[in-house]
């Protein structure tokens, strides 16, 4: 399940952002982002492992593992799912917040039913690689 859901959230950030290219002002800052990052080809490598590798452990673990328990014990039900997927967005570049913010609900409804992080990891794996394929 987490699986499907991180490509299908991925390819949906694909379209977010051909839609975003074609806003005058954000386009200007998406092709800035762009060329930066071409203009370091050497970082592509070091910069999937962080973003497939690393970064989906930590996040999940301190925003589904630690505050989505910490929230949904104190606030509980949807307080928390929102609450949790409301700081791991803000943790994230502006632009990508509408998406981040569905991946942080949906995995912490997957980790609110399975209590198990895996499957919000192997999510957030599959949509970060998806996302930066393009």
């Amino acid at each position: 399940m987490g699986a499907a859901l991180g490509i299908a959230l991925g390819l949906i950030e694909m379209g977010y952002m051909e839609i975003l290219r074609h806003l005058p002002t954000i386009a200007e800052m998406v092709r800035k982002s762009q060329e930066a990052m071409k203009a370091h080809p050497d970082w592509r490598i070091p910069r999937a492992i962080m973003a497939v590798a690393f970064a989906p452990f930590a996040e999940e673990y301190l925003f589904r593992g630690l505050l989505f328990r910490a929230l949904d014990r104190e606030w509980g039900g949807w307080k928390a799912v929102v609450g949790s997927a409301a700081f791991f967005c803000i943790y994230h570049p502006p632009l990508a917040w509408p998406l981040v913010f569905s991946v942080g609900v949906v995995n912490a409804i997957i980790f609110k039913k399975t209590r198990r992080l895996a499957p919000a990891v192997v999510l957030h794996m599959l949509y970060n690689a998806v996302v930066l394929s393009r």
